[in-house]
């Protein structure tokens, strides 16, 4: 069985961005040490684990991120990791590029003024020169754009800025109601008509910007035994959203000798594929957004975790967007 991994690498970050669902910025206590890290990397890939997308905080803060992330391709796995695109080492970024690792640049506008009001003084002109030390360097990256009420009217400009900086894809999603953006609700709440409106708005953008031709749509349950999220800590979880939402419900701790056991069967034995998730995604070939639905996660929901159900019943179908 192969699957994949999403990692918080550490919650330690040197931005506070008003939209950060971790509110990010010290490391959690007890975070894995860098042998630990190893170790664990190499029983996950032992048992199956083929792709690992690191995360954080800021996952280029670690001063080990670039042994972390070379023991990975040693290993064979897909590398991916978000970053803001401020810090980048000389030592990380031939890491990088000796991994062949995807990147995600965090974006929150097309202007100074915007990005840099959502995650400070400086940043955007920072963000751009990484993209395009990335791009000198031949390391493909994506731009992550987090839609907010400062940002809604951008959404084109930021594309283009991200076609004109070699970007891949542009990745949008809805703004969520927790971490350090509760505490920023009145500035970064979109409005009905907005929220309502975002499926519409991305999928003309991906027309107009990259000439892609509708967005399929899917809302099932991300909880499908592909993937696990792990923590910085160690803890294991069946989706990003539990540990965000719920952090009691990890299921397993990697540091102890079951850990690796427990955390395979729980991802065998629960598949939520055929329930609605409280996200939606929308995707074409150089586009996608993820949309907030208010209605509660599918799994926190249950009062307890369910037995596996046929995966012949397949997810739900997804519909097209058009312009």
């Amino acid at each position: 069985m192969s699957f994949a991994l999403s990692w918080e690498l550490t919650n330690a970050c040197h931005l506070r961005c008003k939209t950060c669902l971790p509110a990010s910025g010290r490391p959690r206590p007890g975070e894995l040490s860098t042998a630990q890290t190893l170790g664990v990397l190499r029983e996950l890939a032992r048992a199956g684990a083929d792709r690992v997308l690191f995360t954080g905080g800021e996952p280029l803060f670690r001063p080990d991120f670039a042994d972390v992330l070379t023991a990975a391709a040693e290993i064979g796995m897909v590398t991916e990791a978000i970053t803001s695109g401020t810090l980048a080492s000389r030592r990380a970024l031939a890491a990088i590029k000796d991994a062949n690792t995807r990147l995600s640049v965090s974006f929150d506008g097309a202007r100074p003024e915007t990005h840099d009001l959502v995650r400070g003084d400086g940043m955007f002109a920072r963000a751009v020169a990484g993209c395009r030390r990335f791009a000198a360097e031949g390391i493909p990256f994506d731009l992550s754009v987090t839609i907010s009420r400062v940002n809604v009217r951008e959404l084109a400009d930021v594309a283009r800025l991200g076609r004109d900086l070699s970007c891949r894809r542009v990745f949008f999603s809805e703004v969520s109601r927790a971490g350090r953006a509760a505490d920023n609700w009145a500035l970064l709440a979109l409005t009905p008509s907005q929220r309502h409106g975002l499926p519409e708005a991305v999928a003309e953008v991906a027309a107009s910007v990259f000439g892609d031709d509708g967005l399929l749509a899917d809302d099932s349950c991300w909880v499908t035994g592909k993937s696990l999220y792990l923590d910085a800590c160690g803890r294991a979880y069946l989706c990003a959203e539990i540990a965000q939402r719920d952090s009691g419900r990890h299921v397993a701790d990697l540091t102890k000798p079951d850990g690796t056991r427990r955390a395979l069967m729980a991802l065998g034995g629960e598949w939520h594929g055929h329930r609605l998730c409280l996200y939606e995604s929308f995707a074409s070939a150089h586009v996608s957004l993820i949309a907030v639905h208010d209605r509660p996660c599918a799994v926190l929901a249950l009062a307890e975790p369910v037995a596996a159900v046929s995966r012949s019943s397949g997810t739900r179908a997804g519909r097209e967007v058009s312009r």
